[in-house]
């Protein structure tokens, strides 16, 4: 189910700790910040009693510049991002991920058949295979989201249970019923963190062509019900802008996207 979320004063009044630092810090503009407070929390569709036990952590904690893969206009691939274990506070529930849209353009998803898989890999973050895809794939694999999404920044799917002492996170999206690509069509750049900020991905979109593997990884939000004692609170750096670095494929710069 895809989730457009909610009314920023609604949600800021239930963020919890993790993001109430995010809006506190001040890091981000506020113009970006009131686009991301809706969707943060991501939990709209639950009831009412159900808010305090769900929390949020994001990851990575920079961000850069917006980058097309995988929801923008870039046909249709695969795209794998990693995340480090020890940024999870305990055994989790995941409930819904969200994503950190850019201040052009259309912000929603690019209209498309998105799958999404969640498994636990023994691949270390800014070491995924770029070349064969199939061996970043690791245990306990569940598809967390197949349908088709048009719009919205937030996925909500079946809820997948993650024990970072496994290993890390793996998140795959599969993209399918997309068109040829269209570079010039900026719909559904989403922030990038820094290199090696917790995360880092792998992807293959022929049609562009992006193929291969780097250092950086979508800011992705995470909605969870903690397991157990250990996983009650997380604290988190606020989000932050990171130094300017050389660019990678997808990134936006100057209205224009880098191949």
């Amino acid at each position: 189910m895809v989730d457009n979320g909610i009314l920023a004063a609604y949600a800021f009044s239930r963020l919890p700790l993790e993001l109430s630092n995010v809006a506190t810090e001040r890091y981000l503009p506020m113009k970006t910040l009131l686009r991301l407070l809706p969707m943060l929390i991501a939990v709209s569709m639950l009831a009412p009693q159900a808010f305090s036990a769900n929390k949020a952590l994001a990851i990575p904690t920079t961000y850069y510049l917006p980058n097309v893969m995988p929801f923008g206009d870039i046909g249709n691939g695969t795209y794998q991002q990693v995340f480090d274990a020890g940024r999870f506070p305990g055994t989790i529930t995941i409930r819904s991920i969200s994503f950190a849209p850019q201040d052009f353009g259309l912000p929603g998803f690019f209209p498309g058949k998105y799958e999404i898989t969640f498994s636990v890999t023994p691949k270390a973050v800014c070491d995924l295979d770029g070349n064969d895809l199939s061996q970043n794939i690791g245990s306990n694999s569940l598809l967390f989201f197949k349908g088709k999404v048009d719009g919205g920044v937030t996925i909500r799917g079946k809820a997948y249970t993650y024990d970072p002492t496994q290993g890390n996170l793996l998140v795959m999206v599969k993209v399918t019923g997309k068109p040829a690509p269209d570079l010039g069509v900026l719909q559904a750049a989403m922030m990038r963190g820094s290199d090696c900020d917790g995360s880092s991905r792998a992807y293959s979109f022929p049609q562009v062509p992006f193929m291969g593997a780097d250092n950086v990884g979508l800011i992705t939000i995470f909605v969870y019900s903690p397991v157990g004692a250990q996983a009650t609170q997380k604290l988190t750096m606020p989000l932050k802008e990171s130094n300017p670095r050389a660019p990678v494929a997808g990134d936006v710069r100057d209205g224009t996207v880098i191949e």
